[in-house]
């Protein structure tokens, strides 16, 4: 007879050993965690101007020039942040730019976003906030806030020509024909900037001013506290003479841009041409002229008639055979008598002569100080 098979693993069945009683004093333990997350939410904001391809904080950039201003925005805290804004202090409004990586429209910690608003370049020291704006999950807030910074360039350049004659400058001058005389050119920087490439030109052909002196710390810049002499040398000539003198001047931004300064005067003077025409004649009682027929034995005269006609006065004349002090001013007329004895036999003609002296600036300074 066979044995009976094994029951099936399924039919097994385990039963379980009964508990043994608690005993006196036994300890019964048990477990269980509980985590939290700490949210910290914050933000960065890193703001710059640009000018082309340069950009940074205290850049110099030709004023009237288009320009903006860029802001860098970071997650520096561990959570996203949504409602990213960045905001200006003066009137600016940047706009998103790029930087969403994953389309979330949530600054996540390894983004960088970036903003930019568009400006025109303002003259002298320009600065501006810019504030970055982000909210957490927790709806907790936070901002960051930095500031750039400008100088807009105006380049502004001055010139004063005046004549020298001598001791005695300025405009509007008289000076004798042929004298050696000199145009004496003062430059002078009167915008923000220093300007190179500093130049004096004159609108007379043969004129060319050079400089002489006012580069104080020799850098070859006109600095705002610089006057520099420029001077070119002539003769002088008759009649009224002006020509205009020329300043130019470069100055240049960080981004490599370039604007002239430019600036014109002029000065003139009279070139004095004295001239003086003198008319004698015989005079007999109520007759006058020449040729006249005279009683021999009678009183005559002669009279001297001295006119100016040249285009200045006239001072120290004389006439010869009879002089005076007096001045005249062109148009004038000096008149002047002799009185003599009508002689038997006939007379010779005598010449009259007229000299006298323009008042050059020259000399009329050196009586001038004589006088002093």
């Amino acid at each position: 007879m066979r044995p009976p098979a094994p029951p099936s693993q399924a039919s097994t069945t385990t039963l379980a050993s009964p508990r043994a009683p608690a005993r006196p004093n036994d300890k019964v333990t048990d477990q269980d965690d509980s985590s939290y997350f700490g949210s910290n939410p914050c933000i960065n904001i890193d703001k710059v101007t640009f000018d082309d391809g340069v950009s940074g904080d205290g850049i110099r950039i030709l004023s009237g020039e288009p320009m903006g201003w860029r802001y860098t925005v970071t997650n520096t805290g561990n959570v996203p942040l949504s409602n990213v804004m960045v905001t200006d202090s003066k009137g600016v409004t940047p706009a998103y730019v790029s930087g969403d990586t994953n389309g979330d429209q949530k600054l996540d910690t390894t983004e960088t976003w970036i903003f930019e608003a568009p400006g025109t370049s303002a003259v002298d020291a320009y600065s501006n906030v810019g504030t970055a704006h982000g909210t957490g999950p927790a709806n907790d807030h936070a901002t960051d806030t930095d500031d750039s910074s400008y100088t807009g360039l105006e380049p502004k350049i001055a010139i004063d020509k005046v004549t020298v004659d001598g001791a005695t400058s300025g405009d509007g001058l008289t000076i004798l024909p042929g004298k050696a005389i000199t145009w004496r050119y003062t430059v002078t920087n009167v915008g923000n900037t220093p300007l190179a490439n500093v130049n004096v030109t004159d609108s007379e052909a043969g004129v060319s001013p050079a400089y002489v002196s006012g580069d104080t710390n020799t850098d070859g810049m006109l600095d705002l506290n610089e006057t520099w002499i420029f001077e070119a040398s002539g003769t002088s000539v008759a009649g009224h003479y002006t020509n205009t003198g020329t300043a130019t001047g470069t100055a240049m931004d960080t981004a490599g841009h370039t604007r002239d300064a430019t600036d014109s005067d002029d000065s003139w003077y009279n070139g004095a041409a004295p001239s003086a025409a003198v008319i004698k004649v015989t005079v007999d009682a109520s007759v006058s002229g020449d040729g006249i027929k005279i009683l021999s034995g009678e009183p005559i005269t002669w009279r001297y008639t001295v006119t100016n006609d040249g285009v200045v006065p006239l001072s120290s004349g004389s006439r010869t055979p009879r002089s005076t002090t007096a001045t005249s001013r062109s148009p004038a007329t000096w008149v002047s008598r002799r009185a003599a004895s009508c002689r038997t036999a006939a007379r010779r003609p005598s010449l009259a002569t007229s000299t006298s002296t323009p008042p050059d600036s020259t000399a009329a300074a050196a009586r001038s100080s004589a006088a002093r």
